[in-house]
Order: C-alpha cells, then structure tokens, then sequence
C-alpha cells in the first residue's frame, strides 16, 4: 500500500504514515470525517486555527514574522485564515446585516443621510460586491504597509502582514460588534433618554481599541526608530488606508445612482 501523501510504502496496518505522518485512511470519505478534521484543525493547541488566533491576540509579531521567515505548520497561512474569518462575517451577516456597515453609508449617499433601508432598489446593487468589498481593505493595507515600512518588507511579505492583520481586525470587530448588540438587548432599555451618546461612546471604544490594536501590532511587526514613529507611523497608515478604501465606495455609489436616475 502506498501513501497518497508522499508516493512511499506504507507499514500495514498502520494508522499513520511513518514518513511523513499522513493518517492513513482504509475507508471512503464520508461526513464524519469531514467533521472530524475540521475539529481537530480548529481545536489543535499546537498547531491549526486555535494558536493562530491565540498568537496573533497576545504575541502578533511572532505569527507574521515566523511564516515570513519559514514557519508553516504552526500557524493557518494568512490567505486561508483570512478566509475563514471573512467566511464567519458572511455568514454573521446573514443573522445581522448591520455587520455590513457599508449599507447604512451607501443609503446615507443616496437618500440624504436617510436609513439605508429606505432605499433597497440602491442597497440591492451593492449585494454582488459584498465579497470584493470585504477583501478590498488587504490590498490598502499591502499598499501602506508598503509606503511605510518598504525597507523591511518586501510586497508579498507585506501582504503577509495586511492579510493577519485585517483578517484578526474583522475577527475583533465581530467580537466587538456581537457585544454591542448583546449590550443594547440585555442592558439597556428599550428607549434610553440619549441613544445618540450611546453611540458616540461605542464608537469612540471601538475607535481605541482599533486604533490601539493597530499600533500593537506594528510595534510587534515593524522597526521603529522611536516610541513616537512606533504611534504616528500606525496611525497615519490607518487613516490613509481608510481613506483609500472608502474610494471604491464612493466610486460605486455615484455609480448607481447615475444609473438608477
């Protein structure tokens, strides 16, 4: 018997190739199987989705530099964890679509700052671009990364580091957002006397720990030759980022509405 894995004879009745530590299996693919190897990567503390989220939260630098300079097996590869962060928010989003923040800016866009679901014919078109949309940030991420910090990294190093970061920032903010929503129906009342400065103080927590986490992670990744750099470097790209991110937007939404006028 060979193995599927690497070609190499395998021991009978093993259960593991001793080559190279394939499990050996002896029937047909069924769903438990599946099942079971979704588990076990999710679940592995040593290796899988489990440490990468644990290292990216406590020890960010460790994950990028170590897949960077040749560390695989550890950690989820940045693509596939960004995939599978990006594929829990789709999915998120169709429990709660305020996850999708864009809809509320594009119904402000075309109604004068209405509720965005006052215009569905509008919100419709963007329904198609969700996924791009989702995904757009890594590349404005790659390419400050890149502006900032282009002596250390090369652009496939950088994408390494937007692709760990934004897809750890979506896994925060759904963390922050599934709390806020949890917060406004256990919490608060049904009518509270200031909903506008509950807002203002949810988005100014939002604000810091995105912009704290920022600077923690580019402390962790990047050189930086003093503890000022080490803050306005962060920050500066964070803005600059949003800025271009928020082109494409803006671009799609004078778009649609030449088009539906």
């Amino acid at each position: 018997m060979i193995c599927v894995d690497c070609s190499k004879e395998l021991v009978v009745g093993a259960s593991h190739c001793h080559h190279c530590g394939s499990r050996i299996i002896y029937h047909r693919l069924n769903f438990r199987d599946l099942l079971v190897d979704l588990f076990q990567r999710v679940t592995n503390l040593e290796r899988g989705l489990w440490p990468t989220v644990k290292d990216l939260t406590i020890r960010p630098g460790q994950v990028c530099h170590g897949y960077i300079r040749g560390m695989r097996k550890r950690y989820t590869p940045p693509a596939t964890y960004a995939l599978i962060i990006g594929s829990v928010y789709a999915i998120l989003s169709l429990l709660d679509s305020d996850i999708y923040w864009y809809e509320e800016l594009m119904g402000g866009m075309s109604m004068g700052g209405a509720d965005a679901s006052s215009d569905p014919e509008f919100i419709e078109k963007f329904i198609p671009f969700r996924l791009p949309l989702l995904f757009l940030p890594v590349y404005a991420i790659t390419l400050m990364n890149r502006l900032f910090y282009y002596k250390q990294y090369n652009w496939a190093e950088q994408a390494v580091v937007a692709l760990y970061y934004y897809a750890h920032f979506l896994l925060i903010f759904l963390i922050l957002h599934t709390s806020t929503v949890l917060i406004n129906n256990l919490l608060l009342p049904e009518n509270p006397e200031n909903p506008a400065l509950i807002s203002i103080v949810i988005g100014l927590i939002w604000g810091v720990i995105t912009i704290s986490f920022k600077i923690r992670v580019y402390a962790a990744v990047y050189q930086h030759k003093n503890k000022f750099s080490s803050m306005a470097k962060p920050i500066l790209a964070f803005i600059l980022g949003g800025i271009l991110n928020l082109l494409p937007y803006v671009a799609l939404a004078l778009y649609f509405l030449w088009d539906i006028d």
